[in-house]
């Protein structure tokens, strides 16, 4: 019995030395006697339904839920009704954030901007291969696909991106895989390392913090979520960390990254349930693993 409540350490190199394996529930502290209780995983029911198969990125700006499936860009009202915006590229590397009203998308290289009527490709300035799209100092910030730039547009002026308003992220050779603003910054993952960036004063200008470079990339696009205040992320080492802010904190186990190295991990998400708060990592052939941020243990979800 007391293997059963124990955190879920299930590895396939230890099968027998780690047998405990929790699936589809997991440990809450308790006052009773045993200090603890199972408790089940939350189910899923239809909210709103899109005409596209696959769910590329979803964002809420403004109140409104903004996601892209099937080559489609779609707004969700908070009673569940879908609106078709525009058709996107149809591509795994998507994402979309928000400058002042606007809904700006990066998806498969290309750059669109929603402006409440109409869905636009606008002009590129630096370059035109994009990676991803970010919103921070009250502009719309992107990175270069398969290369190291990064631009960004005048002051709430999604559509304008000037030529000369660019910086190269120069710490190491190796290429960008995508950005993400956490508490303020503009983090900047690469494909073996990560650079902090700030807006520098009333300059308008994006540049690297001094001495903010971390010797871990991100494995793949998709392997990264935001989390309250933070963000968490599969690194080019196959350990999933969390920031705290200014570094990287590794958080999973042997069992969790034996996974990742054997399995083929496809998605990163997080969810709540009743002050828990999850870090997802879901595969194509196996169950997901989940870190409860509140216990720093983890437990698997089937489905």
């Amino acid at each position: 019995m007391a293997e059963l409540f124990t955190p879920s350490k299930r590895d396939s190199d230890k099968r027998q030395s780690a047998p405990s394996r929790l699936i589809n529930c997991y440990r809450e502290p308790s006052s009773d006697r045993t200090g603890h209780v199972l408790k089940s995983s939350l189910g899923t029911e239809a909210f709103a339904e899109t005409s596209g198969v696959l769910m590329r990125a979803m964002e809420e700006v403004g109140g409104i839920i903004y996601c892209v499936a099937g080559g489609e860009l779609y707004s969700v009202s908070a009673s569940g009704g879908v609106s078709t915006l525009g058709v996107v590229t149809d591509h795994p590397e998507t994402t979309i954030s928000g400058n002042n009203g606007k809904i700006t998308v990066v998806a498969g290289g290309s750059y669109y901007v929603w402006d409440g009527t109409t869905l636009s490709n606008p002009a590129p300035g630096a370059f035109s291969d994009f990676g991803s799209v970010e919103f921070l100092g009250q502009r719309t910030i992107l990175t270069e696909r398969d290369g190291r730039r990064v631009q960004w547009s005048g002051v709430v002026d999604a559509e304008t991106l000037g030529g000369l308003d660019y910086a190269t992220t120069e710490s190491t050779d190796d290429n960008n895989v995508r950005a993400l603003v956490i508490v303020g910054n503009l983090w900047i993952f690469k494909e073996r390392s990560t650079e902090i960036w700030a807006l520098t004063g009333g300059s308008g200008v994006f540049s690297p913090i001094t001495g903010a470079t971390i010797e871990t990339g991100l494995l793949e696009f998709g392997l990264i979520t935001k989390i309250p205040n933070a963000a968490a992320l599969i690194g080019d080492d196959g350990i999933v960390y969390a920031t705290n802010g200014a570094q990287l904190q590794p958080i999973s186990t042997t069992a969790v990254e034996t996974d990742i190295k054997n399995h083929d991990a496809t998605r990163m998400f997080y969810h709540e349930d009743d002050g828990h708060k999850n870090i997802v990592v879901r595969f194509s052939d196996r169950p997901a693993w989940v870190c409860d941020i509140a216990t720093g243990e983890w437990h698997e979800r089937a489905e």
